[in-house]
């Protein structure tokens, strides 16, 4: 594990973060658990770029569908990716376009490119010197996928949508591209509403849009 990161209005600005993990946990579920988390920011004022590669594992599991139900890999969480949770998330399964089932797995990667810029803020770094209520203007470009040792990559899985009808889906990498502005609330809270892009399937579907909150930026 390592952090040399400069924190900017509500994300990391500068230096990079990386944290590795392999262990085996036994108990009502047993498997081995491998995390790799690398991230790096790249400071080019006003603006930063920022790039994150994130896999996690659940290997040589047992009983696993017991520790999915309170604590399962899901794509969908808006740390990893936008535009795959809540309301965003609901407004596609009612079109029957996607299902939560899609969204989990045994093993998980995803890589992030970001390019933000602090809109107000610190004189320093911000566009426009406000720093009561802190903000970065982000562009974002989020790619992930899941697999499981019953849903092999670059197969097409059949599921059943909420509207009673079937979907095939292969199972392969997802792309959400769009825009966010993160805002940072006196310190207490970060609120982070956005538009997504969803591209999966091999289909560029409507546009969505969401709020994240408590989620500072990775």
């Amino acid at each position: 594990m390592g952090d040399n990161t400069i924190f900017g209005t509500t994300a990391p600005i500068k230096g990079f973060r990386y944290r590795f993990e392999a262990g085996r946990y036994f108990g009502s579920t047993s498997y081995t658990n491998i995390l790799v988390d690398a991230r790096k920011y790249q400071y080019v004022k006003p603006f930063t770029i920022a790039g994150r590669f994130l896999y996690n594992g659940r290997l040589n599991a047992s009983n696993l569908g017991y520790l999915n139900q309170i604590n399962q890999l899901y794509l969908g969480f808006p740390w990893n990716m936008h535009g795959l949770y809540g309301s965003a998330l609901q407004k596609q399964q009612n079109l029957g376009l996607i299902t939560q089932e899609a969204l989990q797995g045994e093993q998980l990667l995803v890589t992030n490119v970001e390019v933000r810029l602090p809109l107000t803020g610190p004189k320093k770094i911000a566009l426009i010197d406000f720093s009561y209520v802190p903000s970065d203007f982000n562009f974002f470009f989020d790619s992930g996928m899941v697999w499981s040792a019953n849903r092999k990559i670059g197969v097409l899985q059949e599921y059943q949508t909420q509207n009673e009808t079937s979907i095939k889906l292969k199972v392969e990498p997802m792309v959400i591209t769009g825009f966010s502005l993160r805002i940072n609330l006196m310190g207490y809270l970060i609120v982070e509403p956005y538009l997504a892009l969803p591209i999966y399937n091999g289909k560029l579907q409507n546009m969505v849009s969401g709020v994240n909150l408590l989620i500072p930026g990775w």
